[in-house]
């Protein structure tokens, strides 16, 4: 990955999290990202971040090998933003597709029913990408490896407003309120919001670790998870069928790649280890806090 990339990804994510927050997304116009030291402190969980390194280039080419080094958001005055990391420590299940459409369907039983996907748009779909799967490359020939997913669950509608208020009124709507009418799904019931791929790549592609950057020439994104995963090797790029009249919609994949983007860089350590019990444990063997020095 690029510095700019980086940028970029930073960007996408605290965009994706003031809508949620109802915060003023132009903050991140002056942060910065430098190389940090990561050091614990003798308190559970708890470590401080020390910026070390430049300024680095929001344009730049270089390339950020992972965990080779670690890198933090920095103020104008060189100060580590903390706001930007509290903002990401959501609570994780809230934050992926598979969770979110979880959660829409305990609310609303009816959402089960109005948003599964027809038969005519899974031929229409398979017949559009010639029964390959768009991530790999490979022909489909045995029933059994094909899938055909939504990018955008039609139970998230909450997903395509552009601003709080509306993503909130609709999550209320859907989730709170019941909505059980069809035809307000309907405008992510269509082909350009389905895509055919590998059975095994279904889970991850439901919890966006797997998506496609349509402003990095359809690059495929792999996050969380090795590029080789159950045998199957990942295409570089998404071949897009522009002659269709059915073609992926960029809208769509955008916000699947937004939510994928949020959902690798948000949470920290607390998401992993609860802090009351890591505490217990720690009371459990007679180790006093203080004395703890990694």
């Amino acid at each position: 990955m690029s510095i700019r990339h980086l940028y970029r990804y930073f960007n996408i994510a605290w965009r994706e999290t003031c809508l949620s927050t109802y915060q003023e997304p132009n903050l991140f116009k002056e942060v910065s990202i430098r190389q940090v030291r990561v050091e614990p402190t003798k308190q559970v969980l708890d470590y401080n971040v020390t910026p070390i390194g430049p300024v680095l280039a929001s344009e730049s080419e270089e390339l950020v090998t992972s965990g080779t080094r670690d890198f933090g958001l920095c103020k104008p005055d060189g100060s580590i933003l903390d706001v930007y990391m509290r903002s990401q420590e959501l609570e994780r299940h809230t934050r992926n597709f598979d969770s979110l459409r979880a959660h829409f369907f305990r609310k609303n039983r009816f959402l089960e029913t109005v948003t599964t996907m027809s038969v005519e748009v899974r031929e229409a779909v398979l017949r559009r990408d010639h029964n390959t799967c768009c991530i790999t490359g490979l022909l489909l020939t045995e029933a059994e490896t094909v899938a055909v997913e939504w990018v955008i669950p039609p139970a998230l509608l909450s997903e395509l407003e552009t601003d709080s208020e509306g993503r909130h009124g609709v999550w209320r709507e859907v989730a709170d309120d019941g909505l059980r009418d069809p035809a307000r799904f309907e405008c992510l019931k269509v082909v350009g919001n389905a895509i055919t791929m590998h059975r095994d790549l279904v889970e991850m592609y439901r919890r966006n670790q797997l998506s496609i950057d349509v402003d990095d020439k359809y690059r495929i994104i792999c996050l969380g998870v090795p590029k080789d995963f159950k045998g199957l090797k990942l295409q570089e790029s998404l071949t897009i069928n522009d002659h269709s009249n059915d073609r992926l919609d960029d809208r769509y994949l955008r916000r699947h790649f937004s939510r994928c983007i949020q959902y690798m860089i948000g949470g920290g350590i607390h998401d992993d280890y609860k802090y009351h019990s890591v505490k217990s444990l720690i009371s459990d063997f007679g180790i006093l806090e203080a004395s703890i020095s990694t």
